[in-house]
């Protein structure tokens, strides 16, 4: 199965042609199943009700989500950045961005070859600082050779509206791309 995931940076990207489509937070786009990592407190008032309104299946750790709207509780691995257990599809294995964790449910649902877009990190408040890229990097690279592992081809898509940015993960590795 092919599945697309889509963050929400600068090059975020939708395609009806998937099998399957995860998005995370309050994605654009009309989704199968969004992923959401962060607590709602966070989420500003119009951001808030866009998530409840969304027609994706919301998939999430947090409890309190489900005060806000249906939704599917996973379980995160016990450790962060831990992707050796991926192929027992139990826990989910999580970096520092809702787009790994994304990934991961892909995975879980049986996607073989993944799609990712909106990945840029640069410019975001707290991922774009320096560390908290290269930690992305190693991260998505760990992801990417265990799913490989485990018969599942992770490609990053490089023709995208808004100028064609590249995700910061093709900087420092080695990542197919979809055009």
């Amino acid at each position: 199965m092919k599945a697309l995931v889509t963050g929400l940076s600068a090059s975020k990207y939708y395609s009806p042609k998937y099998e399957l489509t995860v998005g995370v937070n309050d994605c654009p786009f009309p989704v199968d199943h969004l992923i959401i990592c962060d607590h709602p407190r966070i989420f500003e008032q119009a951001r808030m009700e866009f998530i409840k309104e969304h027609s994706g299946w919301l998939f999430t750790h947090i409890r309190d989500w489900s005060h806000v709207r249906q939704a599917e509780m996973i379980r995160l691995s016990d450790k962060r950045s831990d992707v050796s257990m991926i192929a027992k599809k139990e826990q989910y294995a999580h970096s520092i961005c809702s787009p790994f964790i994304a990934v991961v449910h892909a995975f879980y649902c049986g996607a073989t070859e993944i799609h990712l877009a909106g990945v840029d990190l640069v410019g975001h408040h707290h991922l774009g600082q320096a560390h908290n890229i290269k930690k992305s990097q190693d991260d998505f690279k760990a992801l990417d050779l265990e799913l490989r592992n485990n018969g599942c081809e992770l490609k990053l898509i490089r023709s995208v509206p808004y100028g064609a940015l590249f995700p910061v993960l093709s900087c420092a590795y080695g990542f197919k791309f979809v055009e």
